[in-house]
């Protein structure tokens, strides 16, 4: 069976770039994708053929939604008719499904377009005057065009029940089947030692709310401290500067970027808690790596947290007002009476039960 795998890009290390690596392994697949860096993701895409479709030249920090439409663009020129299955992940890869396709495809879809659908509003507030009516138009204009790739797809297979119910609400559709996103659990090492330090490991985005984390900081003692793990795409360039001056100049917070799979496995293993903030978030990777880390979670309860935290199981879901519950949970820290066994919590995200269950989806639809 030749297999063709459509991914947004190939230019960090994330979970859509590891949902892509583990399928096209699997498949013995081709790789498609607008953007591969080779040193700035999993290196062993450098053993799998990795095409780059077309790239609008314009630097990620401008022009962010013209350069997408324009990767969009580049998946339906591309000719897929020769492969048996294609796999797109993400929210541009689907477009794939609108040129010469092959004779099935299995949109893995990670989450409706935030921009278009749930973040709507939030991102709209943040554009600059003389932005907010383009970007108005542009997303009229977009929910067309990305409505009609999804229904062009032949199977949509949602990421997880968040997933699910925007799909339905946004795209009028049922998911033909839910698969949860793999945790590569060999990259973790579980610990009982524990420092008094708690770990966040985020992109620096708005949607992850690391201001908020700072904020809960700020009101508790220093001996609370933070680490903070992870950086920012290019278009958040400068309001990343902006959090970054600020966590520097907070004594109980260490700031350290981008780190190593050894150091975040060590930084995670020896973490007293885990904090998971993001807005509604798809599924959200964090709390399944801490438990694979044997370390606790302490999340918002929205989103895909709602399904990864078993409230005092393995972590802790707060609720609104977000400030003073979180400051309330971190207090009361050394009170909860966690399983003892955290793992088993994130060994039902496997990669191999990831693998299995999209081998007998396509084998069951062929």
């Amino acid at each position: 069976m030749e297999v063709a795998v459509c991914c947004d890009c190939l230019e960090n290390i994330g979970g859509g770039e590891y949902d892509a690596l583990v399928l096209a392994q699997e498949f013995d697949a081709d790789v498609f994708t607008p953007n591969y860096k080779p040193d700035a993701t999993f290196p062993e895409f450098k053993d799998l053929e990795v095409h780059e479709t077309f790239d609008f030249d314009l630097p990620a920090s401008k022009g962010y939604a013209l350069r997408k439409m324009m990767h969009s663009v580049g998946f339906m020129r591309e000719d897929f008719s020769g492969y048996d299955a294609l796999i797109s992940i993400g929210m541009w890869a689907h477009f794939a499904s609108i040129g010469d396709g092959a004779d099935e495809h299995y949109h893995y879809d990670l989450s409706p377009n935030r921009g278009l659908y749930d973040l709507y509003d939030e991102i709209l507030e943040r554009q600059c005057p003389w932005q907010t009516p383009t970007y108005k138009v542009w997303a009229s204009y977009w929910k067309e065009c990305d409505q009609s790739a999804v229904d062009s797809c032949d199977y949509i297979i949602s990421q997880s029940e968040t997933v699910s119910e925007r799909i339905k609400k946004y795209h009028n559709r049922e998911p033909d089947a839910l698969i949860y996103p793999p945790v590569d659990l060999d990259r973790f090492s579980p610990s009982d030692d524990k420092e008094d330090y708690w770990i966040m490991v985020t992109r620096i985005m708005k949607e992850k709310r690391i201001e908020l984390a700072l904020d809960v900081l700020e009101k508790l003692p220093v001996s609370e401290k933070l680490v903070v793990c992870g950086g920012a795409p290019d278009y958040y360039r400068d309001w990343e500067e902006a959090v970054i001056d600020r966590m520097g100049g907070m004594k109980n917070v260490d700031y350290r970027g981008r780190v190593e799979d050894e150091e975040l496995a060590e930084l995670y293993a020896q973490a007293k808690g885990s904090l998971h903030l993001g807005i509604n978030e798809d599924f959200g990777l964090g709390p399944p790596e801490s438990s694979a880390s044997n370390t606790p979670a302490l999340a918002v309860k929205e989103g895909g947290f709602r399904e990864t935290v078993d409230h005092e199981e393995n972590g802790v879901l707060v609720e609104e007002p977000y400030l003073e519950e979180l400051k309330k949970a971190i207090e009361a820290w050394d009170m909860y009476n966690f399983d003892d066994d955290l793992v088993k919590y994130a060994e039902k995200y496997s990669a191999d039960r990831f693998r299995r269950e999209w081998r007998e989806l396509i084998e069951d639809a062929g």
